[in-house]
This record gives structure tokens, C-alpha cells and sequence, in this order.
């Protein structure tokens, strides 16, 4: 009995455990504390040294720090529940954060490239005069001040930033896409792309001190802003698609098309309409089915759980399913048999001269649902088109059924009765 208590409180004990490591604001309290450490470090060794690279990622990760309190308040009011005037609850507000950080990213990179061609151009003196000329903005440069004692530290500083913020974005990345906070997610790819800044920092610092050469960090800088846009737009681009509320990507358009199709009882889709609710992939289908309506309930589960299945498979952390049904118009027609005596007994006729008896079938959908045995009249023309048939099968042995084909003289404007092969000769097998 202990032993079961004991295994029970362990249970409960790494259970609350799991929930504090995968709490949202567990996660982003920690961000605080690496930023601000980050702030400290960055500053006082960039001031120190006039570097740009340490300088503006000091004062990124400034604004990386108000930027996390900011998450925070978009996860709390996400985490409402619905209400009537949000009945999918206010889980988009959190692309307003993801849009927010894509452009921080977008204007810090521009900044960062800006930063590192002046500093390119202060090595190439004619082309930095030729460029001033033109464009009378650009800011002074103002050249490194490190040496060989400054060196360890900075790689240092560099070295373990780098390490944190590959460390805290893939916690931040996993728990928002497992509690389904797209801000959390896009603070974690905003993390990512402070650590890859800080890897080609530390690359830049090393070249200094091998080589000697100061302007090996800017080159080194540009690619840091080229992957900073990169990083920047796609998160822009996302919530901004989100927000408009743009339809889920083509291929999932195109998987959930073919699911809902492979499912017994769908014979058409008519309308499919996507978009996303924060990490909740909505979907609107409009389905065509030849099924009565007490077969319908049993469709819907397939499509749904189907449907369920594949989005959570594609990321969605969950999916919202409307199906709206229409039914089929049973296609309903008449055809004829030309039906003759034999000594095996009732055969289906080689011609309608040969003849003496038609049957004449009402068919649904490829079926034949009522059939009569009619003797052929003296007239038959005028008889099948009374009884609006459009075929009359007979069974020519040894023939091809193209070469069967004709048409039945008609009046002018009436529609023509086209003479086909039957499949078999006993009508028995045809359940006439």
C-alpha cells in the first residue's frame, strides 16, 4: 500500500514538474533573465572596444527583453476561452507579436547591414569618399579598439552567448508548438537568429585575432544581416497571412481534398475553405453524396477523424471541421430489350424486326429498378419513343458492339433511340 502511495506521489511530483518546465511563462521569465545578462556583457564590451557587432546586439537583446514581457501579455489574453462574440477564442492576437518581431527583425538587419558596409568602406578610402558624396547620411565609422588582451574575453562573451541562445530558442520552439503559442514559437526563431548573430560575431573576433585583420568582421556581419531579413520576413509573412486570414498551404489544401475524396460515400468536393486560427486549422467543406440522410452521420465521422488525424500529423495542434452535405440527383433514364422466343426459351433478340416482345426497364444510377415485358407492337418506333427510351439493347453474336450502333428512324426533332449490344443473351441474367 506505501509502495503504491509512494509511486503515486512520484507520478504526481513529475507530472507538476512537466507542467512548470512546459508553462509559457516559465519559459519566457527565463528569456528575461539570458537577455538581461546578455545587455550587461554586450554593452560594457562593446563601449570597451567600439565594436558595432557587440554595440547594436547589446541593444537588440534591450528590446528582446521588453519584447518577451510583451509575449507574455499576448500568451495570457490567447489563453482566454471563448465567449460568444470570439467563439475560436483570441489565439490570432498572437501573430499581432509574431508580425511585431518580424519587422523588429526586418529594420535590425537593414541597421546591421548598414553598420557593416560602413565599416567595409572605412578599409577602401576612395570608394568611402565616392559614397559620401552621394549619400550624405551615412553614419561615421569608428574602428575597433581591441588587442590581444581583449580578445579571449570577447570570444568568451560571444562563445556563451551563442551557446544560451541556441540552448533557449529550442526550449522556446518546443513547448510553443506543443501548447500552441506562435508568439512562443516566433520568439524561439527570433532567439535562434540572435544566436547565429553571435556565432558569425565570435568567427569575426577569431579572424581578428589569427589573422590581424579588424575588417574580416564586417563581411562576416552582412551575412549575420542577410540571414536576420531572411528570419525577419518569413515571420512578417506568416502572421501576416494569418491574420488576413489566408488559406492553409496548397499542398494541405490539396491532402485534404484527397482524404476527404478517398472516404465511402463522397462522391464530390464542392467548396473547401481553409484558414488559421492561431495553432487551429479551420476547415469548411461543402460535400456532394448519393447516401440517404441516416447514412450521412457515419460519413461526417470518417471525414472528421480523418481529417483530425492529417492536420495534427502536419503540425496544427488541433483543427476545427465543418462539413455541410448536398445530396445527388439520382440520374434516372429508361432503356429497352428486344426480346425474342427460342427453344431455350426467352432470348435477348439479334434485331428489333426479330423481335416479339420488349422489355422495357426504368434504371437509377446504372440499375435497374423496375422492369416490364411488353409484346411488341406493330409500330415499335413510335412505341419506344413513347415510352422515352433512349437505348434498345439487343445480341448479335459474333459482332462488335461499335459496329452495332445506329439509330432508330425518328420524326424530325425527336430524339434519336441509339440500338446497342447487350452484354449477355439470357434475360434471366439481367433479372428481367
Amino acid at each position: 500500500m506505501k509502495s503504491q502511495e509512494s509511486r503515486s506521489g512520484a507520478q504526481t511530483t513529475q507530472g507538476n514538474w512537466r507542467e512548470r518546465l512546459y508553462n509559457p511563462y516559465t519559459v519566457m521569465w527565463l528569456v528575461v533573465l539570458m537577455y538581461t545578462i546578455k545587455v550587461a556583457t554586450k554593452l560594457s564590451a562593446g563601449y570597451l572596444t567600439n565594436s558595432p557587432v557587440f554595440i547594436s546586439d547589446g541593444y537588440h537583446n534591450l528590446s528582446d527583453i521588453l519584447q518577451a514581457f510583451a509575449v507574455m501579455v499576448v500568451v495570457y489574453m490567447a489563453r482566454r476561452p471563448p465567449n460568444t462574440d470570439y467563439p475560436l477564442g483570441k489565439s490570432n492576437i498572437e501573430f499581432f507579436s509574431s508580425l511585431v518581431i518580424g519587422l523588429s527583425l526586418l529594420v535590425l538587419g537593414a541597421q546591421f547591414a548598414l553598420q557593416s558596409l560602413v565599416g567595409l568602406l572605412y578599409y577602401l578610402p576612395q570608394a568611402d569618399q565616392a559614397v559620401r558624396a552621394y549619400i550624405t547620411f551615412l553614419p561615421d565609422h569608428k574602428p575597433l579598439l581591441t588587442d590581444a588582451s581583449s580578445y579571449p574575453w570577447l570570444i568568451g562573451i560571444m562563445a556563451g552567448s551563442g551557446l544560451l541562445s541556441w540552448l533557449v530558442s529550442r526550449y522556446q520552439i518546443t513547448v510553443g508548438r506543443s501548447t500552441g503559442h506562435t508568439s512562443l514559437v516566433a520568439d524561439g526563431e527570433e532567439t535562434a537568429s540572435d544566436g547565429r548573430i553571435e556565432l558569425i560575431a565570435m568567427l569575426g573576433v577569431v579572424g581578428q585575432f589569427l589573422f590581424g585583420a579588424p575588417w574580416l568582421e564586417y563581411p562576416l556581419a552582412l551575412l549575420v544581416a542577410t540571414l536576420v531579413i531572411h528570419t525577419g520576413k518569413e515571420l512578417f509573412m506568416q502572421a501576416f497571412r494569418a491574420l488576413l486570414q489566408h488559406s492553409l498551404p496548397q499542398e494541405v489544401e490539396e491532402e485534404i481534398r484527397a482524404i476527404t475524396m478517398d472516404v465511402a460515400g463522397v462522391s464530390d468536393v464542392l467548396t473547401l475553405k481553409t484558414f488559421q486560427v492561431g495553432q487551429v486549422a479551420v476547415c469548411l467543406l461543402t460535400l456532394r453524396t448519393k447516401l440517404g440522410a441516416e447514412k450521412v452521420g457515419f460519413v461526417r465521422l470518417g471525414v472528421e477523424q480523418r481529417l483530425t488525424d492529417y492536420l495534427k500529423e502536419a503540425g496544427y495542434i488541433s483543427s476545427e471541421i465543418h462539413l455541410k452535405f448536398k445530396g445527388e440527383a439520382v440520374r434516372r433514364y429508361r432503356i429497352a430489350y428486344a426480346i425474342a422466343q427460342a427453344n431455350t426459351g426467352m432470348v435477348v433478340a439479334p434485331d428489333l424486326q426479330t423481335a416479339s416482345h420488349l422489355a422495357i426497364c426504368d434504371v437509377e444510377d446504372g440499375h435497374i429498378t423496375r422492369a416490364r415485358m411488353e409484346v411488341k407492337p406493330a409500330q415499335p418506333e413510335p412505341f419506344l419513343h413513347e415510352k422515352l427510351v433512349d437505348r434498345l439493347f439487343v445480341f448479335s453474336a459474333g459482332q462488335q458492339a461499335p459496329a452495332l450502333k445506329q439509330l432508330i428512324a425518328v420524326k424530325p426533332g425527336e430524339k434519336a433511340i441509339e440500338i446497342v449490344q447487350s452484354t449477355v443473351l439470357m434475360p434471366d441474367l439481367l433479372g428481367l
